[in-house]
């Protein structure tokens, strides 16, 4: 009877493990969040909304690297301003790269990548001064908080 009970606990643990991926932070360099995951205040439009993911503050051409190894399921010019990369991890997971300026050469639907290759260029905005990275990550179609999943 212990045996089966301790096999159940397992089986439980393992389900809600957040190590299904391996998550980095998706640029190499440590770069102050100026936006985290949740209800805000937008600061130009002063209008509250729900926020899906992080915003990094970064360099003007910073590279903006995969979180984690997985295949790229979108690359979209987004209203003629900015690109978004979308990457499927498998296990449900999702990641969506906001707001580059121009995207690396060699993505291309069903791609696959590995942790850390070089995704594109950090852009600047259309209500900010400086360059910034939109991050979210995706669990079976629900928006998460990217902060529960990356590694520190």
């Amino acid at each position: 009877m212990k045996l089966v009970s301790f096999v159940i606990i397992l089986f439980i643990t393992g389900t809600f493990n957040s190590s299904d991926v391996n998550f980095e932070p998706p640029i190499d360099k440590d770069v102050p969040i100026v936006s985290n995951f949740g209800e805000k205040t937008h600061p130009v439009l002063l209008t509250t909304r729900f926020h899906n993911g992080i915003d990094y503050q970064v360099e003007p051409d910073s590279k903006i690297i995969a979180s984690a190894a997985g295949t790229i399921k979108s690359v979209e010019l987004i209203d003629e301003q900015w690109y978004q990369v979308i990457i499927d991890h498998g296990n449900g997971f999702e990641t969506h790269y906001s707001q580059l300026s121009e995207v690396s050469d060699n993505l291309a639907l069903a791609t696959k990548v590995e942790q850390h290759d070089v995704l594109g260029v950090a852009g600047i905005p259309v209500h900010s001064v400086t360059p910034m990275l939109h991050f979210s990550i995706l669990k079976d179609g629900e928006f998460v908080d990217p902060a529960l999943y990356l590694k520190k």
